[in-house]
C-alpha cells in the first residue's frame, strides 16, 4: 500500500457530488450503535442543518455533551430500535460492531435497520476485516489469529465483514455493494497511520473490557 492509497482510506465524501450520492439533502439519518457519537457529529458538518440526525446506543455514557440542534441522541439497542421508527429513515449507518454484537444478534440488528429504513433508502456498514489484506509475517499472523480466536470464543462474529453481503440479503436488502479499502496503521503512514494504530489499540482495549464483563 502506498502513502497515496493510505490517504485514500478516507471514507466520507470529499465534495458536493460525492456528498449528494451518499447522504440525503433532506430527511433523516440514523447512526446505529453510535458509541461516542463522532460519526453523527461528522455528518452534521457534511449535510444541511435541515437534515435530522439520530444517534442511538445501548448506553449514553459516551454521548457528546452538547450536540448540534439537529443531532438527537437516544439510548436504545441496535437489536431493538424504537417501535415508532418504522419506515422513517433515508439513510442508516452502522460501523465496527464485529467486536460488539454476538453472532446471533447480527440478523436482529440488520432486520431492525431494514425495518426503520424508508423504501428506497440506503444503509452503510463499515467493518474491519482481520484477514484482508494481511502481510504474512509471523507477528502479524499471530496477532490476527489470536484476535480471531478470542472473538470467536466469546460468541462474536470476527469475520462479519466477509458475511455482511449475505446477511444483508437474507433480511431483505437488495443492490448490496461491497467496497474494500486499506486501513493505514503505523508510523510508516505518517499521522494517519498513527491515528489508525491508536484506534486499533483502543478498539481492542474496549473489547477486552467488554469480554471480561460478559465472562463474569
Amino acid at each position: 500500500m502506498t502513502l497515496d492509497e493510505a490517504r485514500d482510506a478516507y471514507v466520507l465524501p470529499r465534495d458536493e457530488s460525492e456528498r449528494s450520492s451518499y447522504y440525503p439533502p433532506e430527511g433523516r439519518i440514523l447512526d446505529s450503535a453510535t458509541g461516542t457519537g463522532n460519526w453523527a457529529l461528522d455528518i452534521a458538518n457534511e449535510v444541511a442543518s435541515s437534515v435530522e440526525i439520530h444517534a442511538v446506543d445501548v448506553s449514553g455514557v459516551n454521548f457528546p455533551p452538547s450536540p448540534p440542534s439537529n443531532v438527537h441522541l437516544t439510548i436504545s439497542s441496535a437489536t431493538k430500535l424504537p417501535d415508532h421508527w418504522s419506515n422513517s429513515f433515508d439513510f442508516v449507518n452502522q460501523r465496527l460492531l464485529f467486536a460488539a454484537l454476538l453472532r446471533e444478534q447480527w440478523p436482529e440488528a440488520l432486520s431492525e435497520m431494514y425495518r426503520v429504513l424508508k423504501p428506497g433508502g440506503s444503509v452503510q456498514l463499515l467493518e474491519l476485516d482481520l484477514f484482508h489484506p494481511v502481510p504474512e509475517s509471523p507477528v502479524v499472523s499471530h496477532y490476527r489469529d489470536m484476535h480471531a480466536a478470542s472473538l470467536s470464543a466469546v460468541g462474536l462474529l470476527y469475520d462479519a465483514a466477509k458475511k455482511l453481503s449475505t446477511m444483508l440479503g437474507e433480511v431483505g436488502f437488495t443492490d448490496v455493494m461491497t467496497v474494500t479499502k486499506p486501513t493505514p496503521v503505523g508510523k510508516k503512514w505518517d499521522e494517519k497511520g498513527l491515528q489508525g494504530a491508536k484506534a486499533y489499540r483502543e478498539a481492542f482495549g474496549n473489547w477486552r473490557i467488554s469480554s471480561k464483563s460478559r465472562l463474569h
